[in-house]
């Protein structure tokens, strides 16, 4: 398994190229609030978990292709899970992944962040 942690500022090239090499990458992103998945003291797997008062919201999970399919993301979200003490939102294009994790497709809050910031419409 992988080793879960809190990004820090030298972290920030390897998240950045990890998510253009998946064209996860978007225009407004700012690389903070991120953890990490590390193998072998390589970055491995990434996701963003941002607070804000009434919730956390969770994005940029991505984990590097060759890794892909190795449990990852669940590690990643699995840690995840363990620290969040109010509800966690997300936009996806892959909902049956999330669900296997008890997510549910509901209506967002009023204050969530616009589905355009992330440039995923079709999230």
């Amino acid at each position: 398994m992988p080793k879960i942690r809190k990004a820090t500022e030298k972290d920030k090239k390897n998240i950045l190229k990890i998510l253009k090499d998946l064209d996860l990458y978007y225009s407004t992103l700012t690389l903070t609030d991120f953890w990490i998945a590390e193998k072998d003291k390589t970055i491995i797997g990434c996701a963003q978990f941002k607070e804000y008062d009434k919730f956390f919201f969770l994005s940029s999970l991505a984990t590097i292709e060759k890794e892909q399919g190795k449990g990852v993301a669940p590690a990643l979200l699995n840690n995840i899970l363990k620290i969040a003490n109010k509800n966690i939102y997300l936009y996806t294009i892959i909902p049956d992944f999330f669900n296997r994790f008890g997510f549910k497709i509901t209506s967002p809050p009023a204050n969530l962040p616009s589905k355009n910031q992330y440039e995923c419409e079709d999230c």
